[in-house]
């Protein structure tokens, strides 16, 4: 602005500047996007630019932004900080996730900050292929099969992209026999099928949706049809054998013959126990002797087969009898029969069975041959039967044996016997008598149980046999005797007792042990004579109330007793038996009333116990002393008695309700009702009337309502006691009651709970939260310590890394927490006051802690030998490198580079570690160093990179190829047992061979896998970098697996078939098989005609080499002046590996085949390459060198670099101190003829040191 200064008289003029210095004003302003994005989009897709504005001028608008959320995955997506580029960090499946809402924060450089929303809406692409729920399946077909018939019902093939599926066939070999109906689903057969022409069919069955497709392999097995049954020579064969054949007899022999000569196999139809056949003759034998009485014809049925039809034959065999004896049931028959039966009766039947069923063979006669002298027995000569001819008497012969004979009437005849024993049996005829038939007794009361009063008997004129003339007694009579069985004596049984009963009469019945029994009967009358054996019997229980004022002669009650004896024993007598007692009462002695004999005074006693005698006048006299009992009623005249005139109690506030305060003691001489007290507040003098109570009965005082000291702290009133007489009598009683202060309120935390995040970097003894609590009580009683509750590992853990202030309640951190070890913590705070007993309380404090980025990737294995194609055939994939951050989010997110040295190399790193070939492979073996840095803040880089050794192979001269039967699926589940097969093949020959997968192919009708293999396992350790790689040749491999005329494998590893697999044929990849060459030593005697030729043309060839080094020399020289200022700048990199902290001095150049060079400080160790790297990360490449990097990534493996490439990129080599020249003596200068760099070389020691 311009500015006019003026005096009045003069001025000036000034022009002022004012410049404006942008503020903070503004918030950002996040709108929200929706956005399609395929989900078959490749991963680094970009889908959309995310800007966000500003109103502020520079440097105030917005400066970065930051994904806070993310629905299902939350690493799929990742945004350039700066640019607000959103990118796919990892595939999309709509089938999973059919939406995203990714929150982006945006932040300006004041801090202020706003989010917005991205919706990703992913489109359904066709990725899925169709599936099936078996991939191969075998089936078999009856070769007479319908045309038309359906060989396979359904596919069961679905789509997850629901896309139409459609179907088609392939067979093997192809002669139209079969044809697929895809709307149905199904394969029928569309002409007749033919076993002899073709058994079997390889049937494909391509599912396809459209553009992606599977296939499902049908193997269809023909069955053979039998087309002509077997036929029998004779339907009916016919045979006659006897029943006394031995086993092993031939009966029959059947004979078939079948058409088609198959083999023929006999058997019975059923079960034929007696007989055998030989399956291939059909010669039918005895197993065991047959029995014409079973059967005397039999009918067999024959079957033969020839495996699928059969036929049926008979076999009758026809069985002759031969004549065999009767045999008895019994060899003993015992029969009995009792005296005096009448002529006719049957004793008993024999009987015996002949074998023989029919004719005279089988015909069985009986007879009596020994034993029947008296006659006494007849036998039916047909049935057997034995039956009396005359009476039999027992007394005369008891017992008789017979022998009886069965015969039959064959020729010769043929017969057995039998013996009969025939017991002859008493009969029972009479009855037991008494020599009296009543007889009478008289028994005293007194008679003692189980003594005898009498003796009965009974006498039976039959026989002692049988028993029958034994005699038993009893009595059915219910009195108190019994009579013993045997003896016949009477005895008492129960107590007597002349009162109840005077007279018995007793039935006594003796039985004889006759068939049936005999009785005879007497009757027993017995009279019971009195004894005194009674004693009197008071009725009814004896107890009086007698007032104590009551007059002389008072009746208090009568005695009611009784005698159960007789006149002469029951006159009774009355007295009291207490001379004590004789002074206060009196009783009439014959007719018990008890009467007062002196005054009452209850004070003196209250309760009399009168003992009272009543005897009879029995000699000796019996008698009965009952007690009676006579209370003495009481009179009021007594008022109560308190313990004090006044009662002092104290309680503690709080208080529950009906808690006891203490009791007024109270006593009253009076008894009953008299001394029955009544307790109750008549009068308060201080303090509520609701508080207190007072028990009417006991005269406890308990609380009635909450007590607070702080409201009422002393209670004072009047309890007045009366007692139940009439008219009652009282007394009166003071009581005062002090209240006491408790600890009644714990300490109160005001939230109930607490939860807080820190970073895991927070510095120790910062607190980062407040956890105070307050006490209502006063005094001590409020006053509040804190700490934390160690009683759990949970909260003894968190003790080693938090604090708690002990009169504040504050937290802080104790020591460095370290969120990969723990990702969160819960304590236990508690708060105590200082009462007593001291009250608590507690609260749960969850931590969370934050990640920062303090751990850098680190790559396992650090060293990588891997081996890459010639020729681009298959996934240009070498191998990939992995390493973890223990970080997490994008902390952890790790980004993978080839180390900038390495640069020049042809492959390349994705972010997801994938090494591929970028471009034609020059060299042999390649070695290049991957470094990893994570995408965390600040950007933390790999210690130590991976290591990765690629060789070059020739497929032409190394790989061959399996055919295999399986379709990719099945053969991906059985690749490493596969692989492991053939390496073991290998290794009977090469031991430490390994072998891996090239390239697979799917081909219409097999899948082709391509193998190589190196020779040994050298070059897995780092220390044998510069060993050369050996791999085996195709003719070497095929050797190994020793094929077939086939030219399949024949080798045996571990007995495990090589037809698990599939394997049609193994054969080179390559048009030729090859062999190694073989050495050839350049000393033969063939040379000798070279020898002029080369003598001329060494020194020219020498010449020239030196020539050509003199100019190329001259041209690096200026090369080299002209960078040697920006070279002096640039920094050396040295690689170390450590060994503890020991650095090895011994430098080993990792040299690659083309003899270019790194030097490396290494350590020559079996396992894997550790080398130790300088702390400081990687310089990043810029955006231009990166472009260029995914430039060649997205290219094809046959991008043509056109810039120079080697095998690696030498370090910047140290040459050697003054002090080595001066031992070694003047170094040697030279230049690689192949990448033209130029190097020290040491006389001594031939060590090649490069110079840029």
């Amino acid at each position: 602005m311009h500015i006019e200064v003026s005096d009045g008289v003069h001025s000036t003029k000034v022009w002022v500047l004012v410049q404006l210095s942008p503020i903070n004003g503004f918030s950002p302003v996040a709108p929200s996007y929706t956005v399609n994005v395929s989900e078959i989009a490749p991963i680094g897709t970009e889908v959309i630019t995310y800007i966000a504005d500003d109103n502020d001028a520079p440097p105030h608008d917005v400066t970065s932004y930051q994904i806070i959320n993310v629905n299902g995955k939350p690493d799929t997506f990742h945004i350039e900080k700066q640019t607000g580029k959103l990118y796919l960090a990892s595939f999309l499946d709509f089938e999973l996730i059919p939406q995203y809402r990714v929150v982006i924060k945006v932040k300006d450089t004041g801090g202020k900050t706003a989010t917005g929303t991205v919706t990703v809406n992913v489109d359904n692409e066709n990725d899925h292929a169709p599936s099936c729920q078996q991939s191969t399946k075998i089936i078999s077909v009856l070769e007479n099969a319908a045309v038309g018939m359906v060989v396979m019902s359904d596919f069961e093939c679905t789509d997850l992209d629901n896309n139409p599926l459609s179907y088609s066939l392939t067979q093997f070999p192809n002669d139209g026999v079969f044809e697929i109906d895809a709307a149905n689903k199904q394969i029928k057969l569309k002409a007749p099928l033919d076993y002899e022409t073709t058994p079997f069919y390889s049937i494909v069955i391509r599912v396809s949706d459209g553009s992606l497709s599977t296939k499902m392999t049908l193997a269809v097995n023909v069955i053979d049809e039998n087309e002509s049954e077997p036929q029998f020579k004779d339907k009916v064969v016919r045979s006659t054998i006897s029943e006394s054949d031995r086993t092993g007899t031939v009966v029959a022999v059947v004979s078939a013959t079948d058409e088609e000569n198959n083999p023929l196999i006999y058997s019975f139809v059923g079960y034929y126990p007696e007989f055998m056949i030989d399956p291939k003759t059909g010669i039918i034998k005895l197993r065991t002797q047959v029995d014409r009485e079973k059967a005397p014809t039999l009918d067999i049925l024959i079957e033969v087969t020839d495996g699928q039809l059969t036929s049926t034959a008979t076999v009758s065999v026809t069985i002759e009898d031969v004549n065999e004896m009767p045999l008895f049931q019994n060899s003993n028959y015992e029969f009995s029969v009792e005296e005096n039966k009448s002529t006719g009766t049957t004793v008993g039947k024999v009987s015996a069975e002949d074998p023989d069923m029919e004719g005279p063979n089988g015909e069985v006669q009986y007879k009596i041959v020994k034993g029947n002298e008296n006659s006494h027995y007849n036998i039916d000569a047909s049935t057997g039967i034995i039956t009396l001819a005359l009476p039999l008497d027992y007394e005369s012969q008891r017992t008789e044996l017979l022998q009886v004979e069965a015969f039959d009437l064959g020729s010769p005849r043929l017969s057995n016997v039998c013996t009969v024993t025939v017991q002859i049996l008493d009969k029972n005829d009479e009855t037991p008598t008494f020599l009296s038939l009543k007889l009478k007794e008289r028994v005293s009361e007194d008679t003692l149980v189980g003594q005898t009063i009498t003796q009965v008997f009974a006498y039976d004129k039959d026989s002692s046999v049988d028993n029958n003339n034994m005699v038993v007694y009893k009595s059915t009579s219910n009195v108190p005797f019994i009579v013993d069985s045997f003896s016949g004596a009477v005895r008492v049984s129960n107590n007597l007792d002349r009162e109840k009963a005077e007279r018995y009469e007793m039935i006594i019945t003796a039985i004889d042990n006759g068939s049936p029994q005999l009785t005879g009967t007497l009757t027993l009358e017995i009279d019971i004579t009195d004894v005194n054996d009674n004693d009197p019997i008071v009725r009814g229980t004896y107890i009086a109330t007698v007032p104590e004022n009551v007059p002389l002669h008072y009746v208090v009650f009568s005695i009611d007793a009784s005698d159960a004896d007789g006149e002469a024993f029951g006159t009774l007598r009355y007295e009291i038996v207490s001379p004590e007692m004789n002074s206060v009462f009196k009783i009439e002695e014959n007719t018990g009333t008890l009467q007062t004999a002196s005054m009452l005074d209850r004070e003196s006693r209250d309760i009399y116990e009168v003992p009272i005698k009543v005897s009879d006048n029995g000699n000796p006299p019996r008698s009965t002393t009952v007690s009676a009992t006579v209370y003495i009623a009481d009179v009021n005249d007594v008022a109560p008695k308190p313990a004090r005139p006044s009662y002092d109690f104290s309680i503690p506030e709080m208080v529950g309700m009906n808690t006891n305060v203490g009791k007024i003691s109270v006593t009253d001489d009076d008894l009953g009702i008299n001394s029955k007290l009544a307790f109750f507040i008549a009068t308060y003098w201080k303090g509520s009337e609701t508080h207190f109570k007072v028990n009417q009965d006991d005269g406890e005082l308990f609380t009635t309502g909450i007590l607070d000291r702080e409201v009422d702290d002393k209670y004072s009133f009047l309890v007045r006691i009366k007692d139940g007489g009439t008219p009652f009598l009282s007394s009166d009683v003071t009581v005062n009651i002090k209240l006491t202060d408790i600890n009644d309120n714990a300490p109160v935390f005001r939230r109930p709970f607490y939860s807080t995040a820190i970073f895991e970097n927070l510095t120790t003894g910062i607190n980062f939260l407040s956890a105070g609590a307050f006490d209502d009580d006063l005094g001590i009683n409020s006053e509040i310590t804190y700490k934390i509750d160690t009683s759990s590992n949970d909260n003894l853990r968190a003790n080693l890394y938090f604090g708690v202030h002990g009169t504040t309640g504050n937290i802080f951190l104790r020591r460095k927490v370290d969120r990969e070890v723990d990702q969160r913590f819960t304590l236990t705070i508690i708060a105590m006051d200082s009462g007593v007993p001291s009250l608590s309380s507690e609260v749960k404090v969850n931590i969370q802690i934050e990640d920062v980025n303090d751990n850098p990737p680190v790559f396992s294995p650090l060293f990588y030998n891997t081996e890459a194609s010639s020729i681009n055939l298959c996934d240009p994939v070498i191998t990939t490198v992995r390493a973890t951050d223990a970080d997490i989010g994008r902390n952890a997110a790790i980004n993978y580079y080839i180390n900038e040295n390495d640069d020049k190399a042809p492959f390349t790193v994705s972010n997801f570690g994938v090494v591929k070939a970028m471009a034609d492979l020059l060299h042999p073996k390649y070695i290049i160093k991957v470094n990893g840095r994570d995408n965390g803040d600040p950007q933390l880089w790999s210690r130590d990179p991976a290591f990765v050794r690629i060789d070059k192979f020739d497929p032409d001269r190394t790989v061959i190829t399996f055919y295999l039967g399986l379709l990719l699926s099945d053969y991906l589940n059985k690749e490493m047992d596969l692989l492991d097969q053939v390496e073991k093949a290998l290794n009977e020959v090469y031991p430490t061979a390994y072998v891996r997968r090239w390239c697979i192919e799917e081909k219409e009708t097999s899948l082709l896998v391509h193998l190589y293999a190196v020779k040994n396992d050298e070059t897995n350790d780092v220390a044998n970098l510069e060993k050369e790689k050996v791999f085996v040749t195709n003719g070497e491999f095929l050797d190994v697996l020793q094929l077939d005329q086939n030219k399949r494998p024949t080798i045996d590893v571990d007995g495990k078939r090589w037809g698990d697999y599939a394997v049609i044929k193994a054969s080179q990849y390559g048009t030729d098989i090859v062999y190694p060459e073989p050495a050839i030593s350049s000393l033969t005697d063939s040379s000798s005609e070279l020898v002029l030729p080369l003598g001329v043309s060494l020194p020219l060839l020498a010449l020239v080499a030196i020539a050509t080094m003199i100019v190329l020399y001259f041209a690096w020289r200026r090369r080299w002046c002209q960078k040697k200022e920006s070279n002096s700048k640039s920094k050396k990199t040295k690689v170390t590996n450590k060994i503890g902290k020991t650095s090895l001095e011994k430098e080993n150049s990792l040299v690659s085949n083309d003899d270019s060079s790194i030097n490396p400080l290494t350590r020559k160790i079996s396992g894997p390459f550790i080398p130790t790297f300088s702390d400081k990360p990687q310089e990043t490449w810029s955006t231009k060198e990166h472009e260029n990097w995914s430039k060649r990534e997205s290219s094809p493996v046959n991008w043509k670099s056109d810039q120079p490439i080697g095998t690696m990129t030498p370090p910047d080599g140290s040459t050697n101190s003054n002090t080595e020249q001066n031992e070694h003596g003047k170094k040697k200068l030279g230049i690689e003829t192949v990448t033209g760099w130029m190097f020290e070389e040491d006389p001594v020691t031939k060590v090649k040191n490069w110079i840029r």
